[in-house]
C-alpha cells in the first residue's frame, strides 16, 4: 500500500489520526442521535457507511482519494461505538463492566484473524481486494442489527443537548475519567499504529511475522477484556485498572530492550492492556448523569478519542526521525501518568 500511493511513516501518522479524529468527531452527535431515535438505527447507519467506505478505500487511485475514504471510514463507524455502549448498560444494568468485556471482546475477534489475513491478501492478491472483500460483510452486519438489536432506549431516554454534556464533563468524577482516557488513547493509538512497523524496521520481523504477532496482541486483549470484566465487578475497577496499565508500562518499556526474536514472539502479551477498555468505559459512563448519558458519553468519547488520536502523529515523526524505540517509550511513559489519574477515580455511589 505504502509503496502503491508513496508515503513514509509521517504520513502514515496523519492517516491514522484522521481516522480516529474523525472517528472522535462522530461520537457525540452519535449519543444525541440515539437519545432521540434509539440504538437500534444509529448502529444500522454505521454499518451501511462502513460497507460504503470499504468500497471507496478498495476502489482509489491515489492518496488523497485513499485519506478521504479513510475519513469516511472514520466517521461511518465512529457512529457505532457510543449507541453500542448505550445498549449494552441499557440491557444489563447490574453487570455492565462483565457485558462491556464480551462486547470490547468480540470486536477483536476482527483485530485477531483481519492482520494476518491483510498481509497473506496483499502480498498475494493486492490490499484493494481485501478492502472489497469487507464491504459485503458491513451489508449482513446492517441487516442483522436491525433484526436483532432490541427496540427502544429513545422512550426511556429525555433528549440531551451540547449544555448537558459540557456540563457532565466539568462533573469531577467523568473529568477524571476523561482525562485517564484521553491519556491513554494517546498513548495506545500511538503504540498500536505503529506497532508493526516497529517490529519489521527495528527488530528485523518480515512483514508476515510482524502481521501474526500483531494479530496475536489482540488475541490476549481478546482474552483480557473478558477477564477484566469480570474481575472488575468483583473486586473494582481502581485496582484493576492500576495493575493492568502497570503491566503495559513494563510490557511496553521492556519490549525495546529485549533481543530481536525474544520482542517478536512476546509482542503478543502486550495486548493485556486492552483490558483497560470496557473498564474504563463502563466507570465513565456509570459516572454520568442518568438523564444525559446519550450526549455526556458522545462528548466524553469526541474528547478523549480527538486527543488521542495524535499519538500517532507523535510516534510516526519520533520513526521518520530515526527515534523507533522512543516512539515505543513514549506510549510507557504515557502510561506512567495513567497509572496516577486511575488512582484516584472517585468511588461512585451504588
Amino acid at each position: 500500500m505504502r509503496a502503491d500511493l508513496g508515503f513514509g511513516n509521517a504520513v502514515a501518522g496523519l492517516l491514522l489520526t484522521g481516522l480516529w479524529g474523525s472517528y472522535a468527531l462522530t461520537q457525540f452527535p452519535s449519543g444525541l442521535l440515539t437519545d432521540r431515535t434509539g440504538e437500534r438505527r444509529v448502529l444500522a447507519v454505521s454499518a451501511v457507511l462502513g460497507g460504503v467506505a470499504m468500497v471507496a478505500l478498495g476502489t482509489t487511485a491515489g492518496l488523497a482519494a485513499f485519506a478521504a475514504g479513510v475519513v469516511l471510514y472514520g466517521l461511518g463507524t465512529g457512529l457505532y461505538a457510543t449507541p453500542r455502549v448505550m445498549v449494552v448498560s441499557r440491557l444489563y444494568p447490574d453487570r455492565s463492566d462483565t457485558a462491556l468485556g464480551v462486547v470490547f471482546a468480540s470486536g477483536n475477534v476482527g483485530n485477531t484473524v483481519l492482520p494476518a489475513a491483510a498481509g497473506v491478501v496483499a502480498t498475494s492478491v493486492g490490499w484493494r481486494v481485501g478492502f472489497l472483500a469487507l464491504a459485503p460483510a458491513f451489508a449482513v452486519v446492517a441487516v442483522a442489527i436491525l433484526l436483532v438489536v432490541p427496540r427502544g432506549g429513545a422512550a426511556d431516554r429525555t433528549p440531551g443537548s451540547a449544555r448537558d454534556g459540557v456540563r457532565e464533563l466539568r462533573r469531577r468524577p467523568v473529568a477524571v475519567a476523561t482525562a485517564a482516557l484521553v491519556l491513554f488513547a494517546f498513548g495506545y493509538q500511538g503504540l498500536v499504529g505503529f506497532l508493526p512497523t516497529y517490529l519489521v524496521e527495528a527488530k528485523g520481523a518480515g512483514p508476515e511475522t510482524a502481521s501474526l504477532a500483531f494479530g496475536g496482541f489482540f488475541a490476549v486483549g481478546l482474552v483480557a477484556q473478558l477477564v477484566a470484566g469480570e474481575v472488575a465487578t468483583r473486586r473494582g475497577r481502581r485496582p484493576l485498572l492500576v495493575g493492568t496499565v502497570a503491566l503495559a508500562v513494563v510490557g511496553v518499556a521492556v519490549l525495546t530492550v529485549l533481543p530481536d526474536a525474544v520482542a517478536v514472539a512476546a509482542t503478543p502479551l502486550l495486548g493485556v492492556q486492552l483490558g483497560v477498555w470496557p473498564v474504563l468505559n463502563a466507570y465513565a459512563f456509570d459516572a454520568l448523569s442518568a438523564d444525559a448519558r446519550g450526549s455526556g458519553f458522545g462528548l466524553l468519547r469526541t474528547v478523549y478519542l480527538f486527543l488521542g488520536a495524535t499519538g500517532p502523529v507523535a510516534v510516526g515523526t519520533l520513526f521518520d526521525a530515526g527515534l523507533a524505540d522512543s516512539g515505543i517509550l513514549l506510549s510507557a511513559g504515557t502510561y506512567v501518568v495513567v497509572i496516577v489519574v486511575c488512582a484516584r477515580l472517585p468511588r461512585l455511589a451504588q
